[in-house]
């Protein structure tokens, strides 16, 4: 497999929810996870690291997570990124779908469900 076929990208600034992001990657069957609390941080990860799959918090201090999400796809059409919301709109899950992110989860979210869409991201 080519290097970062496995590799996930956590985007979040809730540090606490990490371990948690984290776990259900290796669940899902992630070799290596790497996590930022900024969308700097992340574009930074980007640019060290190919993703085949990015779990994106659609609000951000810095950055909007949509917008975000449309950078990461100019930047690597490959990568399958999953929004992750606690505030979930039709026009976010609108617009997420409109830039071909992967999926759509609202907070709370059951880690079963998290786990197999990474598991499918990472797989399909």
């Amino acid at each position: 497999m080519p290097e970062g076929s496995r590799r996930v990208l956590v985007i979040d600034d809730e540090a606490l929810l990490h371990p948690i992001y984290t776990r259900a990657a290796h669940l899902g069957g992630a070799e290596a996870v790497d996590v930022a609390l900024t969308a700097s941080q992340a574009m930074d990860l980007l640019e060290e690291h190919h993703y085949r799959c990015i779990l994106l918090d659609k609000n951000l201090p810095d950055l909007g997570g949509v917008a975000l999400a449309e950078i990461i796809r100019h930047a690597d059409p490959a990568a399958r990124i999953v929004v992750v919301t606690g505030y979930p709109s039709l026009e976010s899950a609108a617009d997420a779908m409109r830039l071909g992110c992967f999926d759509y989860l609202a907070k709370p979210f059951q880690m079963s469900r998290l786990i197999a869409r990474v598991q499918a991201a990472l797989t399909g």
